[in-house]
């Protein structure tokens, strides 16, 4: 994209450029990190939230370039574009560095951040038809029987079965199936 730039075209635009730069910065600072604000940021988390945001990259470079080729904008509106790009996507780092090399959480409540529970949920439900569970059901055994685990249990009245990993017994799976929900318990199999 970079050789279809008219160099000399761009320049005649720089002060149109540099106006569209600053403008587009603006619009991402403002358009993420206000929303950010109001989600439980702070002001120096929705600051890094905007930043971060900033670089366009080939997006824009794609559709300025479709714009060109269907001759819609021309070589100076192209110029602008490419330079509002370059701009933006090397001055996100540069500033994004110092502001996450403050000490301080973004966060207007931090010690919630610490509270929660990242670990994986285990159980995995899917609701549905009964035709479409079926399908489910049979996917999800071919694929734990492809994966080394074995039917261990399966009592159908109930609608239980257990899977029991090949190569290591403490890693068990069960599958649960009433009311049209299949349900996969998987709290035992650890990570993987």
């Amino acid at each position: 994209m970079g050789t279809l730039v008219d160099f000399h075209a761009m320049a005649t635009g720089l002060a149109f450029g540099l106006a569209i730069t600053v403008l587009a910065i603006i619009g991402k600072v403002i358009g993420s990190g206000v929303p950010a604000f109001f989600s439980g940021f702070n002001s120096l988390g929705s600051i890094r939230i905007g930043i971060g945001m900033l670089p366009r990259g080939e997006v824009a470079l794609i559709i300025a370039g479709i714009g060109l080729s269907a001759e819609m904008i021309e070589n100076e509106l192209f110029g602008v574009s490419i330079m509002m790009t370059i701009i933006t996507t090397v001055m996100a780092p540069l500033i994004l560095v110092p502001l996450f090399n403050k000490e301080q959480s973004g966060l207007k409540n931090p010690d919630a951040a610490k509270e929660l529970d990242t670990s994986p949920d285990p159980f995995i439900t899917w609701k549905g038809a009964s035709h479409v569970l079926n399908s489910w059901l049979d996917f999800l055994i071919e694929g734990l029987e492809e994966r080394g685990y074995d039917v261990t249990l399966n009592n159908g009245p109930r609608g239980i079965t257990q899977f029991v990993n090949q190569f290591d017994a403490s890693k068990i799976i069960v599958l649960r199936r009433e009311n049209g929900t299949l349900a996969l318990d998987c709290s035992s199999c650890g990570r993987g």
